[in-house]
């Protein structure tokens, strides 16, 4: 198993990821997982969308095979930049985010139709919130750090894009691996101190789920 995750990406990268790495290494299986990076407020204050005419995508695509071309045209936040300037925002109850609703929705059926076209299952996984502790309500500068005012609109937030991901798998017919943890396990699937990423527990719990889940699917497609 192939592990293409960055920290920070979304599913605005994870379209470029799946097409220009993941699937050359022709994969049997692809598991898409985002849903929190995209509706945290954006540092360039702007959205992020991938083209939807598959003429414009031929032609990104195309662009960014050319390196000469990707590194003359590229005009992210410098690194020194970062270092010594705050790139300020406006905390909200409704910030700019990295990747709008509709186009997270697309992103994620795109990458479906993408890895079905390359002759691989996809499969989606959710991605829960961990128990609000009283550690994780009391950190202010999480919450800031996300964009919003409060952790209950960032919630709010989270939950609208879950409910995104749940409908796109209905939509396109592909499984979706719920990975959420009962109170029983929630310990050692969650740290008291992060809402967002399990800890070693967690991961191995979901990686069993996971592969329970791929294993059936294997044998329902031996059994038609």
């Amino acid at each position: 198993m192939l592990n293409y995750a960055l920290i920070g990406y979304s599913s605005f990268h994870g379209l470029r990821v799946l097409k220009h790495e993941a699937l050359p290494d022709n994969p049997d299986f692809v598991v898409i997982r985002f849903g929190w990076n995209d509706h945290l407020a954006s540092l360039t204050h702007r959205s992020y969308s991938n083209p939807r005419s598959l003429w414009l995508e031929w032609l990104e695509d195309l662009y960014f095979k050319s390196r000469l071309l990707t590194l003359l045209t590229w005009h992210g936040i410098p690194m020194e930049y970062t270092r010594t300037h705050k790139v300020p925002w406006t905390l909200s109850a409704n910030p700019v985010v990295w990747v709008r609703p509709d186009d997270y929705a697309w992103n994620l059926s795109r990458m479906i139709d993408i890895v079905r076209a390359h002759g691989a299952t996809p499969i989606l996984l959710d991605a829960p919130a961990a128990p609000v502790t009283p550690e994780i309500a009391g950190e202010a500068a999480f919450v800031a750090g996300t964009g919003y005012v409060t952790l209950d609109q960032m919630l709010q937030a989270h939950a609208r894009y879950q409910t995104i991901t749940a409908r796109v798998a209905r939509e396109k017919g592909v499984l979706l691996v719920r990975t959420d943890a009962s109170p029983a396990e929630s310990p050692r699937y969650f740290s008291r101190y992060d809402i967002a990423h399990p800890m070693a527990g967690g991961h191995d719990q979901i990686a069993r789920r996971l592969y329970v889940e791929m294993v059936e699917s294997i044998l329902r497609k031996e059994a038609r």
